[in-house]
């Protein structure tokens, strides 16, 4: 720093201009001023762009208070994360230096290559790349999007599950259920509880309690209680089976759908049943 004092009877050193901190030669804070406790060992460094940097990421903002007796470092004021993959904004968050954790509260905003993530509270590994994320939150990529309130996902691997309501959107479909695994790699998942898959080009409706897709194929499996509903010409068909599958005919862009054991159909003008349809 330009200028420092301390003061013998508190232990608490004031330090003005140019301020860095260096601990480890792995975590490097700079900064305008520094109110250090040598009692708590708490640094507080403050100034317009207040700068934390730890290896491969770097953090941004105006007030850091950094505990070096834990490693962990607190932003209460708006900041700016940025590593070799990810750039992420939040209104205020922790950083654990030792287990790389990084957790981000309001407004958050999480922009990589692969998606941009908008949430209310994350939880971001840096080593692992798993991110855990807990309020509104809304993943868009290329493919649609997803809406959650709870949920974990990695950027290396494109895993992701979802332990509330959830809701994927893209242009071919949507599907919601209570709680979703999805591998993005292979673009297929799994989705449980009150299911409902619509299918937007044919308005093709399924619902059941469990459901497997695979969306490379135009591929879609729901049980449980299931049962499908389409809408010809403003008159509706209902078909309830142990099992229903849909898939789309790449021959000429029609769906198939089949329905498997205890079959039942109603229809405005007849009813039916069958052990497959």
């Amino acid at each position: 720093s330009n200028l420092a004092i301390q003061n013998l009877n508190t232990n608490i050193i004031e330090a003005f201009g140019n301020v860095k901190i260096v601990q480890n030669d792995t975590l490097t804070i700079t900064g305008d001023t520094l109110v250090y406790e040598g009692n708590t060992r708490l640094a507080i460094v403050t100034g317009k762009h207040t700068v934390l940097k730890d290896n491969k990421r770097t953090l941004t903002t105006r007030k850091i208070e950094y505990d070096m007796q834990s490693g962990i470092a607190n932003y209460p004021l708006p900041g700016r994360t940025v590593d070799v993959e990810n750039v992420l904004t939040s209104s205020k968050g922790f950083y654990n230096a030792r287990t790389k954790d990084f957790t981000y509260y309001h407004n958050v905003v999480l922009v990589n290559p692969k998606y941009t993530l908008h949430t209310d509270t994350l939880l971001y590994n840096s080593i692992t790349k798993w991110s855990y994320f807990t309020g509104n939150t809304e993943i868009k990529n290329k493919d649609g999007v997803v809406k959650t309130t709870k949920g974990q996902y990695n950027t290396a691997t494109n895993e992701s599950s979802f332990a509330s309501r959830t809701t994927v959107d893209n242009p071919t479909y949507t599907l919601t259920a209570d709680s979703l695994v999805v591998d993005g790699k292979n673009n297929h998942g799994m989705g449980k509880g009150n299911v409902v898959i619509v299918a937007k080009k044919d308005s093709v409706v399924l619902r059941g309690h469990e459901s497997y897709y695979d969306r490379n194929k135009g591929f879609s499996k729901i049980f449980g209680k299931s049962y499908v509903r389409n809408i010809i010409s403003g008159d509706t068909t209902y078909i309830r089976a142990d099992t229903l599958y849909s898939f789309e005919n790449n021959l000429d862009s029609t769906r198939i759908l089949i329905g498997n054991r205890n079959v039942y159909i109603y229809k405005s003008d007849f009813q039916g049943k069958c052990d497959s349809i």
